[in-house]
């Protein structure tokens, strides 16, 4: 069994708050850069499988993350899905749901690109909304909050993903922006709102981590006491409505579904189980009970680097390689774990 992420470090434009491995967003709008970037990507997955023999691997977790895929034209997200089912044993798609990220404004103007998505084989939805105070989201570069009607846009993004037949949708929530003298915190508004407007399966709560972003000047102006107010009404509010960690406390994923962690196939497993995965990409991260492993462009971010590798010398395009002993790894698995809030012994 093996796990596998692949990276599309593509956006439409960089959110402030972003500390992730993304190119410049007009280079990653055009559709050369698209196809150049898959070209490298179905190229790496050909030397793992001449490395690794993936072929007789099972994915038990399979997740299209970035960035935003939902940028990518749904023909490159295709050719993705095609590779994988050529490199590895690719189970049936209601036996391990793949996940794929989007955005509200992607949502709402492309339907055609989620029945295709749904069409692949994939069935787990992200959509990245953040916040619904629209004041706030223009702030930080979303350009959600840059239409005619912001929630309007959510509402016709949750009509649309829904009907293209997802019903594993999630939506990811951030908390821990510095708040406004005599203003109501606007976080409790964009719970709210998820409960009326979007009303997902699950939702995943993220604190807001300055170092690295465009607002690392503002970590002064967010204390502690902040973000643990935040995070601890969050959790109320979201067992209230009918949102469980299900029994895992201190887990930032909440679902509605019962026994249902959430989470994707691919993080849940990697978490819970430390089933080894490949990270596919610019700056994807590999992880195995020996090795921790990162590609070209974690720091970069230079797209030219990664096709180079791949492309033109014909290897995989690892920076950073390094061998974990018993207690590492094991270490390694302890810190992952609590994301879920704990260490689940059986597999530790």
């Amino acid at each position: 069994e093996l796990m596998l992420y692949v990276h599309c470090p593509t956006c439409e434009v960089r959110c402030e708050f972003c500390e992730y491995t993304v190119i410049d967003p007009k280079v990653g709008k055009t559709e050369e850069a698209q196809t150049a970037y898959i070209n490298a990507l179905l190229r790496e997955f050909e030397l793992y499988d001449e490395l690794l023999n993936t072929r007789n691997k099972t994915l038990v977790g399979f997740d299209i993350g970035g960035g935003t895929p939902g940028l990518l034209r749904h023909e490159e997200i295709g050719r993705i899905m095609d590779a994988a089912d050529r490199h590895f044993t690719l189970p049936a798609p209601d036996a391990m749901h793949v996940s794929i990220e989007t955005t509200p404004r992607i949502a709402a103007r492309d339907p055609a690109k989620l029945r295709e998505y749904h069409a692949m084989g994939i069935r787990r939805i992200s959509m990245g909304v953040q916040t619904t105070d629209f004041r706030e989201a223009k702030a930080i570069g979303r350009d959600d909050a840059n239409s005619d009607s912001p929630l309007d846009t959510l509402r016709l993004a949750v009509d649309n993903i829904r009907a293209a037949g997802f019903e594993s949708f999630n939506v990811d929530l951030m908390y821990g922006f510095p708040r406004r003298a005599g203003r109501a915190d606007p976080f409790l508004r964009t719970i709210s709102d998820t409960f009326e407007v979007i009303q997902p399966d699950h939702i995943t709560l993220y604190r807001m981590r300055y170092k690295g972003t465009k607002m690392a000047h503002l970590m002064p102006r967010v204390h502690l006491d902040q973000v643990n107010e935040q995070g601890t009404t969050a959790h109320y509010l979201l067992e209230e409505a009918g949102y469980t960690c299900n029994g895992l406390l201190g887990k930032n994923t909440y679902s509605r579904i019962p026994k249902d962690s959430g989470c994707s196939d691919y993080l849940d497993k990697r978490v819970r189980e430390g089933i080894p995965y490949i990270g596919m990409g610019l700056g994807a991260q590999s992880f195995s009970r020996h090795t921790l492993q990162y590609n070209v462009g974690a720091v970069t971010k230079a797209l030219g680097q990664y096709i180079r590798s791949t492309l033109v010398h014909g290897r995989i395009p690892i920076q950073d390689l390094y061998h974990l002993p018993p207690q590492h790894a094991s270490g390694k698995f302890a810190a992952v774990s609590f994301y879920y809030g704990g260490v689940d012994l059986p597999p530790y």
